[in-house]
Parts: structure tokens; C-alpha cells; sequence
């Protein structure tokens, strides 16, 4: 069975992107023209690849590393996730929705105590992070910690 020639189209582009960004990683035009083909396709995972190829060859900019942590964690990748979350919160450990992010990423992996911790640490920082606050509620009564229950 023959692939559809849009396809075929599609790879044909993706490989000489890929070729001159092997050839040259600095090639900005290439780069660009593979995250405008991965963004035709919806391929948020390429282009979770590309950003981190720009964050090696640049080094971390803030906005960069929240986007491919936003992208790996929309797909599931927490561990992925996580890399990235935990390197914006060596550089700012203040940032209460990336705490939240992160909780909530805990508590998907059953990490319930560090869940309660980033939870808190978020609530201290922004009292006004509703999502972090039902989450804790939650956690605290699947903890059986009614006394923290408010």
C-alpha cells in the first residue's frame, strides 16, 4: 500500500531539514521551516525535540523550557516533564505554578508526600492557587489528615 503523497511530501522536507541542521545546527532557516512542518502536523513531540536543541545550543531561556515541559507534560512524558520543570525551579524556586505543575505531576506518580509538599510550598508562595489547594484537600483525605482540612 502506497503512503498518501502529501505525506510522502511531508517526510521528503522533514529529512532535508534534518540534513542541513546535521550539517549546520546553527542553520536557523532549516530549524524554523522543521518546527513550521511539525506545527502543520500537529507534532508537538518534534517540536519538544527542536526547542531542546535550541536550549543546547543557546543554552536555558525561561519561556524555551516552559514550553517543551509544557509540551512533554501534555503528552504524558513525565519524567521528560520533569527535567525541564525541576531545572526552571533550580534557577527560581519561587514560582508557584511550576510548583503546582510539578505536585500534580507527584501526585499522578504517586509520589503523595512530595505531592503534599509541592502543594504546600505553591499555597505558601500564591494563596490564591486554587487548583494547588484541591489538590492538597484531596490528598490530605486520602491521607486521612483531616486536622489540615480548612
Amino acid at each position: 500500500m502506497e503512503l498518501p503523497k502529501r505525506y510522502r511530501i511531508f517526510e521528503s522536507m522533514k529529512w532535508i531539514a534534518k540534513k542541513l541542521l546535521e550539517i549546520d545546527p546553527y542553520n536557523e532557516q532549516a530549524r524554523n521551516y522543521l518546527l513550521f512542518l511539525y506545527g502543520k502536523n500537529n507534532n508537538e513531540i518534534g517540536k519538544a525535540e527542536i526547542f531542546e536543541q535550541l536550549i543546547e545550543l543557546y543554552g536555558s531561556d525561561r519561556l524555551l523550557l516552559k514550553k517543551v515541559a509544557k509540551i512533554y507534560f501534555d503528552h504524558k512524558d513525565y519524567e521528560k516533564a520533569l527535567h525541564f520543570y525541576n531545572e526552571l525551579l533550580s534557577e527560581d524556586s519561587t514560582d508557584a505554578q511550576i510548583l503546582y505543575t510539578v505536585g500534580t505531576i507527584e501526585e499522578i506518580q504517586q509520589h503523595y508526600d512530595n505531592a503534599v509538599h509541592l502543594f504546600e510550598k505553591a499555597l505558601s508562595i500564591d494563596s490564591t492557587q486554587f487548583d494547588a489547594m484541591e489538590h492538597l484537600t484531596m490528598l490530605y483525605r486520602r491521607q486521612e489528615k483531616w486536622h489540615k482540612i480548612i
